[in-house]
């Protein structure tokens, strides 16, 4: 077990959280994670580091737990939930278990904490597993300094220059349209959204950006999608939520580049791909997500989500278009919502994690 933390960080200790989506299956990969863990576990209060295990290997749980982090089992967690009710709403007919989406996982990291009592002004900082140079690249001290300058900030973005977003820019752009175009089939409220998406993204690059910090007001408020769409869900969300203080989001440019796993150009262009689609109907749908209720994910599961489900890619230059068949994201009510109704036993998930942290 690693010693308790150490580091002269900016803010207090006491308000600081740390979660780890991990659903690394190679075995090779156990020394970065211990190397994560303890970066993490030196540096916050003892038992605030947690790794949700969406499917690891065992060595990789025991790796983290190596490092000093709380390791919880994502299907533990969605044991807390009542299925009978929840499939219907994200549309799936199963129960997703182990290595089920990016969005799942990280899902169930914000159930934990909210169980364990999160309060509205803690800072909750959210990075991957597979990061092999975390001493090198000091996210928390980049950003808890930044966070620090800016007592008005909400979110705080660790930013990678170099990655190509310039479709998920292009998406954006679009939705400024939207607002300036006088035709008769946009109806106001898809106008007055297009408008307040545009202002709200317009200065983000990283839509997908993975090392973040966040209020835990945050955390119990935003809806999810299941995979890789969640980062922009979660920016979206906020673009009609001014009492989150989302507009005031920070960037933090960091000179040190992040080696982690390298996604391929395909996977690369699916993801992109898909935030572009995301916005677009998301925006043509004209209910801000800060407004949604379960009923409106409901039918945006039904109706608008499946059919994101056919990427182009331009591979090749000599060959044809591929498209490529994925499965699609679902969206996910906030947790605050899923205990309100019900859905979510906030006791149970409680327990798990108090046997879980010892």
């Amino acid at each position: 077990m690693p010693p308790a933390a150490t580091s002269g960080l900016p803010l207090e200790r006491d308000r600081l959280w740390a979660i780890v989506p991990m659903a690394e299956r190679q075995p090779e990969l156990a020394e970065t994670i211990t190397r994560a863990a303890s970066y993490l576990s030196r540096r916050l209060p003892r038992g605030r580091v947690l790794f949700l295990d969406g499917g690891s290997c065992s060595e990789n749980v025991a790796a983290a737990r190596a490092g000093g982090a709380i390791v919880l089992a994502q299907d533990a967690i969605f044991d807390a939930m009542d299925w009978e009710r929840l499939l219907p709403i994200l549309n799936l007919r199963r129960r997703p278990v182990g290595r089920s989406g990016q969005g799942f996982n990280v899902f169930a990291a914000h159930v934990a904490l909210h169980a364990l009592g999160v309060r509205d002004d803690d800072i909750v900082f959210q990075c991957d597993a597979d990061v092999q140079n975390y001493e090198e690249l000091a996210p928390m001290e980049r950003l808890l300094a930044a966070w620090s300058l800016e007592k008005s900030a909400r979110h705080v973005k660790l930013a990678q220059p170099g990655r190509n977003n310039e479709m998920t820019m292009v998406a954006v752009a679009m939705q400024q349209l939207f607002s300036c175009l006088e035709l008769p089939w946009i109806p106001p409220a898809v106008k007055q959204l297009g408008h307040d998406v545009f202002m709200a993204l317009a200065p983000d690059k990283w839509l997908t950006c993975g090392l973040y910090l966040v209020t835990g007001a945050i955390v119990r408020s935003r809806p999810f999608a299941s995979g890789y769409l969640d980062a922009t869900v979660q920016a979206v969300w906020a673009a009609g939520a001014p009492e989150c203080g989302w507009r005031n989001v920070r960037y933090v440019e960091c000179p040190v580049r992040c080696r982690d796993s390298i996604n391929t150009a395909t996977k690369e262009t699916l993801i992109l791909s898909m935030v572009a689609l995301y916005l677009q109907s998301m925006v043509m749908h004209g209910v801000a997500p800060h407004a949604w209720t379960t009923d409106h994910i409901l039918r945006l599961n039904r109706n608008m989500m499946p059919k994101l489900g056919d990427i182009p890619e331009i591979g090749d230059a000599a060959g044809p278009v591929a498209i490529h068949r994925i499965d699609p994201d679902r969206l996910i009510p906030s947790v605050s919502a899923l205990g309100e109704e019900g859905i979510l036993d906030v006791a149970r998930v409680a327990e798990i994690v108090a046997g879980a942290r010892g």
